[in-house]
This record gives structure tokens, C-alpha cells and sequence, in this order.
């Protein structure tokens, strides 16, 4: 069975988990052919380069778009709240008059400054902008070769024209010379992305990662920006560098042949980012949604400025069985994925690919903690908000039973099933939020079904399944949330909600069977 470890000392991002899996040994031109499934050729470029991180030989992936007609950029990525940044240097030949720009950009919701230099004939002007993305969007677009420029956004800038300046704020429209430029940002929603992903030539395995990893993303977003998943259209989630890094990810699981990932406890950065909205804590909001919803173990490195992004958490949400130790196997290789800043600490994620016992890999997985206590002197109220702080925190399971203690009292057995590695950090959540003074405990061997967590789509709206097999023995479980909100958006009753979805499902388990590689772990 191959392991993949992480080590996340630096955090992560999506094009850092991708450049470390390349080191371990993904053809580049492969990456780049299964990437043309998506049909996107015409909008990004990969470039796959070498950076120095203290010392440390390390891989740096880049998407540039070719929207941006060949423009260079350097960027790097603080997505969702926080905000990519972009350096772009440029020079147009504009009838017979050339100018040359340097712009540098803060996406998310962040703001982004522009400063420009043109030399129009005789005439030279200079422009500073500043604008505003996210909830606050803007669109241009502009095309080169024979020149028309066309802008639609909403800006303040400052112009010198011959003797004469002024400052206005519009939206607008110019012609130079002969030729077109053309700027194009597309905010799609998770919807869209699904369509893209679904409408691919990619294995079904690629595809249902990659769908998985996209949904951990809007969930997030959507309770952070109190919207449900259909209003949801935010510029992390429609990027092509975060649609060409999350799928170019579950192309290379798949490509490994990785049937179990692991990581170490994830660093963040610390300190604030200046956003649309202001300054935004760190880690981002979307980035705590996901850390909450996936019960990912982190903590507060001491470097300032962001470590994990959005997309690196919910990768590690959608693609890591388990957190903790480096495995005891063979290690077949080491990767090392760059980040663009500079830190203390070499900004790096480190992977390492090891070849594992299957009978010990599955032995770990085998064995729950298993915590036992019993309450008699608090209220319903106290014990149903201890029971939801539980779960919410990652607990595997929770549950209460009527008991009689002494001199007759009526009280609650309460049974808690979790991860070993969790015990330390559940017992301050039981001393804190109960009145007992003392718990049990003891590691419970179990045997489990195999699952596979699906997420797909019905008429736009996303749902997710859970698929359990014991040799020939299969289980098939809805999330009973999805379809409750299916029917009700879709005005149909639970039963013929089921009835669709299971249809697809079957479908693609029919696919499966017939193709083995696709089959999901």
C-alpha cells in the first residue's frame, strides 16, 4: 500500500502540494496532458521552475493565463479572504505609439494596486488604480494585436497629460492605435466548476477527489458570507490557478497510485491581512471553516503573514485519511513545493512516499479510543451543547443512555469514540464543559467496511455519498441534509430525490467496476 506523509512546518497551498508530488515523481507532460481534459487549454499555461528555500532545492509551480496575452507573472496566492499578488511587466506596440506597464494586483478581497507608464506618440500619461475584489468584483477585458482596449470596472485614477492632469472616477472604454487588449476575470460558482470537471475526459476517480476538494471550499465560503451554495460565486473557487491546482492534485494521487495520505499537524501564520473589508485575521475566515468542518489539528506558527490557504486546506480536508506520525515503512521518495515568500522557516511543504504494509496500515485503522464517564447534575440544555461541541470538534462518535446511580438518581452514561491521538485534547473539553471529575478510557480493536465519500450533483445542487463494501457486502448512505434540501429547492419529495441520485450513483459504480483505476479509495 502507498503512503503519502506530509509535513506541513510551512503550511500549505495547492500549487505547494502539487510541485511536491511532481518531485516524487509525476511526469511533467503527463500532468500537462491529463490537465487538457479539462478543455481550458486556451486560458493557463503551466510552468514548472527550481527555487532555493534556505538551502533547500525545492519545485515551484505557476499558471499563467493566457488571457493575460503573454504577460509575465509572479504570484503568489492568499486565497479566499486573503489575497493572491501579481507582477506583470509588459510593453505594447499601440499604432505607432508603445507603452509599458507594471501593475501589481491583491486578489481575494483584498485590494490591488496598479501603476502604469505610457508613451502614446508625444504624449506620455501615468496612471494609478486602485481596486477591490471578492464580494466587490471587477471584470476588463482587453485584447491585443489590432488595437481596441475595453475596460469594465470601477476605479479612481490619476493622469498627466502633457501640461495638464486631472483624477476622475468611471468606467470606460478607449481605442489606441491598431490594436486589442484584453483582460478577462471569471468568477464561476462551485456549480460551474462541477459542469468543467463532470464535462472532462478524467478518470471518475480524478474527478470525484477533485469535486470533493471544491466542496469543502464553498461550504466554507458560503458560511463565512452567510449565503447558501447556489448564491455562492466568489473568485477563489472560479480562479484557473485554483481549478488547475486542485485537479492537477487528484491527478497526481491518482498517477502515485496513493491509497492512504497522513499528515503532521498544519502551521498557520499569524497577524492580519488588508483586505476589501479591512484587516482579516489570520488564518483566513474560509480557511477556519474548513480546519473546523474537516477537524484538521493546527497551530499558530510564529511567522507573519498567511501559511495555509483555502485550497491547501481543503485538499488536506478532502485527501488525508488521518493526522500524526511519519509512517514505519519503506520510503520510496521525497518531494519538496515551494512557496514565493521567504521565511525563518523554509516555506515548503515536504512529502514523502513510502511503500506499506497493507495489514499495518489497515491495524492502525482498526483501533478506536473509546472514553466512558457518567453525569447526574447537569441539565438537558448542558448536555445536548456538550454533545454538538463534541462532534463538531471530530469526535467519531457520541452518545448518551439513561442510567440510575446511587440513592437512585436518574443520570447519563456518556460513550465517546475517537482517535487516540485525540484523548489529550478531549480530556481539557471534558473537564471544561462537564461536572465530572474523572473519565475512563481504554484503545478498542474494531473491524470496519471500506468507504468512499462521493460528492456529486443533481440539476445544480450538490450532494454527497457515502459507499461502505465488506468483500461483496455494499452499503449505500445519503446525506440526509443534501436531499432534504434538494426536495425542498426542487419542490420534489425525499423519495424522488433518492430515486435520481441513486440512479447516478449506480451508474457510476457500473464504471467503476468496468474500470478499475477509477474505483476511489
Amino acid at each position: 500500500m502507498k503512503t503519502l506523509y506530509l509535513e506541513c512546518f510551512s503550511g500549505m497551498s495547492g500549487n505547494m502540494f502539487l510541485a511536491a508530488l511532481l518531485e516524487l515523481g509525476v511526469e511533467f507532460d503527463y500532468l500537462k496532458q491529463e490537465l487538457s481534459k479539462l478543455h481550458l487549454d486556451d486560458e493557463f499555461e503551466l510552468v514548472l521552475s527550481k527555487m532555493d528555500k534556505n538551502g533547500i532545492a525545492a519545485s515551484y509551480i505557476d499558471v499563467v493565463l493566457k488571457k493575460e496575452c503573454g504577460h509575465s507573472h509572479e504570484h503568489e496566492h492568499a486565497h479566499g479572504e486573503c489575497a493572491h499578488s501579481y507582477k506583470h511587466e509588459h510593453a505594447h506596440a499601440h499604432g505607432e505609439c508603445g507603452h509599458s506597464h507594471s501593475h501589481e494586483h491583491v486578489h481575494g478581497e483584498c485590494a490591488h494596486s496598479h501603476e502604469h507608464e505610457h508613451a502614446h506618440g508625444e504624449c506620455s500619461h501615468s496612471h494609478s488604480h486602485e481596486h477591490t475584489h471578492g464580494e466587490c468584483g471587477h471584470s476588463h477585458e482587453h485584447t491585443h494585436g489590432e488595437y481596441s482596449h475595453s475596460h469594465s470596472h470601477s476605479h479612481e485614477h490619476a493622469h498627466a497629460h502633457g501640461e495638464c492632469a486631472h483624477s476622475h472616477s468611471h468606467e470606460h472604454e478607449h481605442s489606441q492605435g491598431e490594436g486589442v487588449h484584453s483582460h478577462s476575470h471569471v468568477h464561476r460558482n462551485l456549480y460551474d466548476i462541477y459542469g468543467i470537471i463532470e464535462n472532462s475526459d478524467l478518470s471518475l476517480r480524478v474527478q470525484e477527489l477533485a469535486k470533493s476538494v471544491f466542496g469543502f471550499v464553498a461550504r466554507a465560503e458560503g458560511r463565512v458570507h452567510g449565503k447558501p451554495l447556489n448564491e455562492v460565486h466568489f473568485h477563489e473557487v472560479g480562479a484557473i490557478d485554483s481549478i488547475v491546482d486542485i485537479v492537477g492534485a487528484a491527478i497526481c494521487i491518482q498517477y502515485l497510485g496513493i491509497e492512504r495520505v497522513v499528515s503532521s499537524q498544519i502551521a498557520t501564520g499569524t497577524g492580519f491581512v488588508r483586505c476589501a473589508h479591512g484587516l482579516m485575521p489570520l488564518p483566513a475566515p474560509a480557511t477556519l471553516e474548513i480546519l473546523k468542518e474537516a477537524a484538521i489539528p493546527f497551530y499558530a506558527a510564529q511567522v507573519k503573514g498567511e501559511l495555509l490557504t483555502p485550497t491547501g486546506a481543503a485538499i488536506l480536508a478532502a485527501f488525508v485519511n488521518e493526522y500524526g506520525n511519519m509512517p514505519r515503512a519503506k520510503l520510496l521518495g521525497i518531494g519538496y513545493g515551494a512557496g514565493k515568500r521567504d521565511h525563518e522557516v523554509p516555506n515548503v511543504v515536504r512529502a514523502a512516499l513510502f511503500e506499506e504494509k497493507e495489514e499495518s496500515a489497515k491495524a492502525l485503522k482498526q483501533e478506536v479510543a473509546e472514553i466512558r464517564f457518567q453525569i447526574d447534575d447537569m441539565t438537558g440544555e448542558e448536555l445536548g451543547f456538550f454533545m454538538e461541541l463534541v462532534l463538531a470538534e471530530g469526535a467519531r462518535d457520541i452518545y448518551y443512555q439513561p442510567i440510575f446511580m446511587k440513592k437512585n438518581r436518574p443520570a447519563t452514561a456518556i460513550t465517546i469514540l475517537l482517535d487516540q491521538e485525540q484523548l489529550p485534547y478531549f480530556a481539557d473539553l471534558i473537564f471544561k464543559h462537564t461536572s465530572t471529575l474523572g473519565f475512563r478510557y481504554m484503545l478498542c480493536p474494531r473491524k470496519e467496511m471500506d468507504r468512499q465519500n462521493l460528492e456529486s450533483s443533481l440539476n445544480g445542487e450538490p450532494y454527497r455519498v457515502k459507499i461502505a463494501q465488506w468483500r461483496d457486502i455494499q452499503k449505500i448512505s445519503y446525506e440526509y441534509e443534501d436531499i432534504k434540501r434538494i426536495a425542498l429547492t426542487q419542490d420534489k419529495t425525499l423519495q424522488e430525490v433518492l430515486n435520481e441520485i441513486s440512479f447516478s450513483v449506480f451508474e457510476s459504480i457500473r464504471r467503476q467496476e468496468e474500470d478499475p483505476t477509477n474505483h476511489i479509495e
